[in-house]
């Protein structure tokens, strides 16, 4: 005589619906940080600019390219060493890279022609100067029926 298969519970159907692939299709909108993450950055303000830091240890200034695109500032760094010792009958070569690229976007009142990056210690500091902004004017308008 055959044993009847017990039918899984409504709980544990739910819990199977609900699991990790129940989201999956939605991976896009996650803020997890997925592989090596760049280098910490402070972003804050005073009166008259912004101030942004990033930490680049090992990073000269020539590594180091910064870029700005309308209001997003780009900044990426690569870098590469190699050593080499040579012997009589020993040779020892050694090899490394590292890289990374950040993107940040400026506020609307950011003066973009006014950006100074500076390297000090393997910190970057990036200063932009505030614009004074306009007020701007509230403005009814009129929907006309087609």
């Amino acid at each position: 005589m055959k044993k009847k298969a017990k039918s899984p519970s409504k709980r544990s159907l739910m819990n199977e619906f609900f699991n990790d692939n129940f989201l999956k299709p939605f991976d896009f909108y996650s803020f997890k940080v997925k592989g090596p993450k760049g280098p910490s950055a402070n972003f804050s303000e005073t009166k008259t600019l912004y101030k942004l830091d990033l930490e680049c240890p090992g990073y000269k200034p020539a590594d180091v390219l910064v870029e700005l695109e309308g209001n997003r500032l780009y900044i990426s760094a690569c870098q590469s060493s190699q050593q080499e010792e040579k012997d009589s009958n020993y040779i020892f070569q050694e090899r490394s890279s590292s890289s990374f690229s950040r993107a940040f976007t400026l506020p609307e009142d950011a003066k973009l022609d006014s950006v100074a990056c500076k390297m000090q210690d393997g910190l970057l500091k990036i200063k932009i100067k505030k614009q004074k902004t306009r007020s701007r004017k509230k403005q009814k308008l009129t929907v006309m029926e087609s």
